[in-house]
């Protein structure tokens, strides 16, 4: 992906976690939104220190931090670092 971000903006792949209760697959429409997703981070904006997140770090962030966008016939999340409240060891 050829994108040049600007700020202190990511552009991310959502995790998405199967659940299987007794073997049986849980579609999405049947569960419970989760108040919290994850996601792994594929670029980071210029405003970024590299200290703090960098390519490839799983974070964790508030459902409606993620915002969708269309690139390239593909769709990809975008996300604040103000929006991030935690990322994976």
């Amino acid at each position: 992906m050829n994108i040049r971000l600007l700020g202190k903006l990511m552009i991310v792949e959502e995790i998405k976690e199967d659940e299987k209760v007794n073997g049986i697959y849980i579609p999405d429409e049947a569960k419970k939104k989760p108040i919290i997703k994850k996601a792994k981070v594929l670029i980071v904006g210029e405003d970024l220190d590299s200290r703090q997140i960098k390519v490839g770090d799983v974070i964790h962030f508030h459902t409606g931090s993620l915002k969708v966008f269309e690139y390239g016939g593909e769709q990809h999340g975008m996300v604040h670092y103000a929006d991030v409240i935690a990322i994976e060891q």
